[in-house]
């Protein structure tokens, strides 16, 4: 792929020159680092976590030092279990089934689902017992086997199975062992044709089974239930099961997350944090030394290391044999992003279930800046106007900082619903959309808010607003497109030919308008006569086998420079010809498939989309196509295309463009 070549000809004027054949390459994720992790599995060395919200989290290398998410394909990211059958990943979900990480496109990796012949989507559990055969335990449909690497799935429920809650599996020896949530462990000889009770009197019937874990070593079944932790001997081979006590050491009220063994030592995660034991003798001992939060989710072992995903706070690591814990987040970005925006070359404001953070550095090292902001929780959007930055939150209105969120003060004058869900900047004006569609404005230092819904129907629902010469445009949920110059007082319909009326976006480029809308893609039209066509339909391929995702639900509309780009779940695309073609190519990556992408902002070196449990993504703006040479003067493109001020409204102060790699 062709990268940016830059010239140098003096301290204030650069010539730049990007390839034609360019295209979108990778998002990557940006932002503050951590998250909730729930189970985990390592694989010859590599460890692959799957989180609450966020999809699945692979290790870059067996040294463990660093993640890369792995969400593409995922229909959701809600993993509740992983198993690995020496060839290919699986991925369980809550809501979504089971998927395989078997797609390739190029050199990318996707999750492909595999759910035909399920009668639950509601995963709890998986085992690989060789590279072709997977068993699946749902919540409340019993257990599933498939022979084909889940291409099909049959029901091997015998009537101790069936209609059961299928919490755990695990393999030992040549015996199958399952955890039925009330019921206890069952155990199959014969690769899951026919079960039986492997229970006494401690674990039959017990509520809360929910682990366990088989020591190869010691030829032990470790398991829990509501009435503590039960060791089984000669768990591969006995059907006179005795379960001895295994709870010494542990706090009364623990809460158990998960559990595993190194053959030497038993490890379990709790809400009390990590605990371990010698497998021999039973004592259960506090190993949390070095955790920032002792709910911890799952403990893997990998080799000579152990990994504990957490709660909030990510990802820890420690040795083995001394258990002292440090962070090992580099990558881990699994965190709630509601909305970002960007200034200049370098600042990137997010609104994040902590609050607003600001990174200077382009996505790096953000600070949490929350000062004033005391809805800081409920941040639904974030908009630069200028040297200001304006904060909407769900409960508190509006609030404004001249510091980049160092201190925020309200700014809620002429507003009754202080229910915000978005902010906009245009043309020497602020705007707002509250909860009940209604859109109101404010000159860029105005303190008081005034009504702008003259002309428009009582029942418009604003959605979005664009920006041209000294014009406005607005998209409305049912009501379609309406226009107007800045000063005049009322919207005038320009709908003619817009056959979908939900416009959740609008922009605008080089003489035309541009509607994104719920279902039918983007449509395009002359800006100054209404006449609106459907533009090319957005394809991404690797959307194929994962239902319900349509790229032609629009979420967000902008201009990038002179491409006018449309977001939607799980990605981004953008056109440079009015819409007949649109450029994905492999920009759906990483971007999780799950997630909605409901803003995209930038930096002059860089794009960002928003995800709404992996942080912001971003993407090196020198992979976009622009196939024009751009001359910078003060900051100034002198002879940029004719696509309106408005596509480089963000980018035309104070470019500083760094030397790109040539690989």
């Amino acid at each position: 792929m062709n990268k940016i070549k830059l010239v140098f000809t003096s301290a204030i004027v650069v010539l730049l020159t990007i390839s034609s054949n360019s295209l979108f390459a990778h998002f990557g994720p940006r932002g503050l680092l951590g998250g909730s992790i729930q189970v985990g599995i390592q694989h010859n060395g590599i460890v692959y976590l799957g989180t609450k919200d966020a999809g699945v989290f692979e290790s870059t290398n067996n040294q463990l030092v660093g993640w890369r998410a792995r969400p593409v394909g995922l229909k959701s990211g809600k993993i509740t279990a992983l198993a690995h059958s020496g060839k290919e990943l699986y991925a369980a979900t809550a809501d979504s089934g089971i998927f395989i990480f078997n797609g390739f496109e190029g050199s990318d990796r996707f999750w492909n689902q595999r759910n035909n012949g399920l009668n639950s989507l509601n995963i709890l559990s998986l085992l690989s017992t060789d590279t072709n055969t997977v068993f699946a335990g749902t919540n409340g449909n019993g257990l599933y086997k498939t022979t084909n690497k889940g291409v099909n799935w049959t029901a091997v429920n015998s009537v101790l199975l069936n209609g059961k809650e299928i919490t755990a599996l695990t393999k030992g020896g040549s015996r199958l062992f399952a955890l039925i949530a009330d019921g206890g462990v069952f155990a199959s000889d014969d690769n899951g044709t026919t079960w039986f009770d492997l229970n006494d009197a401690n674990t039959l019937n017990k509520t809360e089974s929910e682990h366990f874990t088989y020591n190869a070593s010691t030829d032990q079944l470790l398991v829990s239930n509501d009435n503590g932790l039960w060791v089984l001997a000669s768990a591969s081979t006995t059907t006179v099961p005795a379960y001895t006590a295994a709870s010494t050491g542990l706090p009364s009220a623990i809460h158990i997350h998960g559990l595993t063994n190194n053959g030497t030592n038993w490890y379990l995660a709790s809400h009390s944090g990590v605990f371990s034991t010698a497998a021999s003798t039973v004592s259960w001992a506090a190993a949390n030394t070095g955790l920032s939060t002792n709910n911890v989710g799952v403990v893997v072992v990998a080799g000579n290391s152990l990994i504990a995903g957490t709660s909030k706070k990510g990802v820890f690591k420690s040795d083995i044999s001394t258990i002292n814990w440090t962070a090992n987040n580099t990558g881990m970005t699994n965190i709630n992003v509601y909305s970002l925006t960007c200034k200049g070359d370098s600042i990137l404001a997010t609104a994040t279930e902590y609050g607003v953070t600001i990174s200077t550095t382009i996505g790096t090292n953000p600070v949490i800046r929350n000062n004033g902001l005391t809805d800081s929780l409920d941040v639904t959007d974030l908009e630069f106007g200028e040297n200001l930055l304006f904060a909407a939150t769900s409960s508190g209105g509006v609030y404004v900082s001249n510091n980049l969120g160092v201190s925020w003060t309200t700014q809620n004058v002429g507003l009754t619903n202080l229910n915000i869900k978005r902010i906009i900047y245009g043309n020497g004006r602020k705007y707002i959309i509250d909860s009940n569609g209604k859109l109101f404005q404010s000159d860029l230092n105005g303190t008081t808010w005034t009504d702008a819904n003259n002309g428009l129907p009582s029942n418009a629902i604003a959605t979005s607003l664009a920006f041209y010469a000294n014009n406005l445009v607005l998209g409305t949920l049912g009501n379609g497109v309406y226009v107007k110059q800045r000063d005049t007082a009322s919207w005038t319909a320009f709908n003619s030919g817009l056959s979908n009326q939900n416009v959740t976006g609008v922009a605008y480029s080089n003489g035309k308008l541009y509607a994104g809308t719920d279902g039918a893609g983007v449509f395009v039209s002359d800006a100054n006569t209404a006449g609106w066509a459907a533009a090319a339909t957005i394809s991404i391929s690797h959307f194929n086998n994962v239902p319900n995702l349509n790229p032609n639900k629009i979420q967000y509309m902008t201009t990038v420079r002179n491409w006018v780009i449309a977001s939607f779940r799980g990605g981004v695309v953008g056109t440079t010809d009015g819409g007949a073609t649109w450029q994905p190519a492999g920009n759906q990556f990483n971007l999780p498939s799950y997630t909605n992408v409901n803003k995209v902002s930038y930096v002059s070196s860089r794009i960002f989309a928003t995800t709404e449990k992996n942080s912001a993504y971003g993407n090196g703006m020198g992979e976009l196509a622009l196939g024009d040479t751009i001359l910078v003067v003060n900051g100034t493109m002198v002879n940029a295309p004719a696509n309106g001020t408005e596509s480089y409204h963000s980018i035309t102060s104070n470019i500083k463009w760094q030397i790109a790699s040539s690989d």
